[in-house]
């Protein structure tokens, strides 16, 4: 397997085993290389990667700005950090501000309830205030917890599994929500598994749970999309009426299409069907003047491209004001997702990149700041990608 990345240049320092080099600054750079790798965390200023040695031995890396370096040791030395990447009964979650103060904390779960715990990691001025580094707290409601997210307003939202003598219907804490960390450490030290807050957020388990600058959107376990915000200067990135903005509702939109994965970035959010079909919706960063030109209001056709062949992105001129259904093609046929199966039995597949530019995120050779219409990154083509991570100024790439 390799990492490739692109965009800021962060990823300089990480210590890649067998980095390849290019002439090409605005390429796809390939820093590590291994028989298996993650990409645990990522947020604009920090990342953590494992990477798996022939002798099936695991290393763990935190590279960027946002953890002093006793914080980033701690990540890289983790006996359980380690083990839980290596997959003994144990899952492991990082969680943080991805815009904002990076990664704050991660915790593990086990099979059996053992060795679960909760690691929050103290700022530097808490740090300064006699705060340890590391503050670890162990409790049932822990081992319960499914995600942890921190929205761009500072809140942090708990997703919490159902117990076997659990139904939907007992789903009065399921998903519990704080107003800041500091809140969250206070009622992990209490021992409680009741919520501080009365409010009721959502009314089902997430299945995947992401957030954005504005917005947080969930998945439920019937493919049904939710979406919730706390700002309502950007309307559009609840690809719903903000009815209710504050409490998750379901994308009316959805409401006759079972949606598998979700994603979120910026001040757009995408999702994919069972069908394999590609939703976007959102819209550019603030006071920048480029746009997207499949969510703008006139979006261009097949025929305003000169019914042209190739692999592009485009999008149906009359669509729903705020969700928009992508078309996807690679050499001109109609493609699910990202890859399409050629005549010839051959499976084809391509990564595609749109938007800001400024710092080569999207690893497509030009120097375009900004790119309107969807473009091709030519070094992944037929490649099969197992994983693909992108905030802030830099993307990263897995593949197998």
């Amino acid at each position: 397997m390799k990492l490739y990345a692109f965009g800021h240049n962060s990823y300089s320092e990480l210590v890649a085993p067998t980095p390849s080099s290019t002439s090409n600054p605005l390429s796809p750079v390939c820093i590590v290389e291994a028989a298996a790798i993650q990409v645990l965390w990522i947020s604009w200023c920090d990342i953590v990667i494992a990477y798996q040695s022939p002798a099936e031995t695991w290393t763990i890396q935190y590279r960027g700005t946002g953890l002093p370096p006793k914080l980033q040791e701690h990540i890289a030395q983790s006996v359980p950090i380690r083990e839980a990447v290596s997959g003994h009964r144990q899952t492991l979650h990082f969680f943080g501000s991805t815009l904002h103060d990076g990664l704050r904390g991660y915790f593990i779960t086990s099979t059996d309830g053992t060795n679960s715990g909760m690691c929050i990691f103290s700022t530097d001025l808490e740090a300064k205030g006699g705060m340890p580094l590391v503050r670890k707290y162990s409790s049932a409601l822990v081992q319960k917890t499914s995600t942890v997210q921190m929205d761009s307003a500072g809140r942090v939202l708990l997703g919490l599994r159902m117990d076997e003598n659990e139904n939907d219907n007992e789903n009065q804490t399921r998903n519990l929500h704080f107003n800041d960390l500091n809140e969250l450490v206070a009622h992990l030290a209490a021992q409680s598994e009741s919520s501080p807050s009365t409010q009721q957020l959502a009314p089902f388990i997430p299945t995947q749970w992401c957030t954005n600058a504005t917005t947080s959107t969930a998945l439920s376990s019937d493919g049904q999309v939710f979406t919730s915000s706390r700002d309502l200067r950007f309307p559009k990135c609840l690809g719903r009426t903000p009815t209710n903005p504050e409490h998750f509702e379901s994308i009316p939109y959805f409401s006759e299409t079972c949606i598998q994965a979700i994603s979120s970035g910026g001040y757009m959010s995408g999702a994919v069907s069972t069908d394999g079909e590609l939703f976007l919706w959102g819209q550019s960063i603030p006071g920048h003047d480029g746009s997207i030109a499949v969510l703008e209001e006139f979006a261009l056709g097949d025929d305003d491209l000169g019914g042209r062949g190739g692999t592009r992105i485009s999008c149906a001129p009359e669509q729903d004001e705020l969700i928009k259904c992508l078309d996807v093609y690679i050499d001109g046929m109609e493609a699910r997702t990202s890859e399409v199966r050629g005549i010839d039995g051959n499976t084809k597949r391509a990564v595609l990149g749109a938007g800001v530019n400024s710092n080569g995120q999207l690893g497509l050779q030009t120097t375009t700041t900004f790119v309107k219409h969807f473009e091709e990154i030519s070094v992944f083509r037929d490649v099969a990608i197992q994983q693909l991570v992108a905030t802030g100024w830099s993307t990263f790439v897995v593949t197998l």
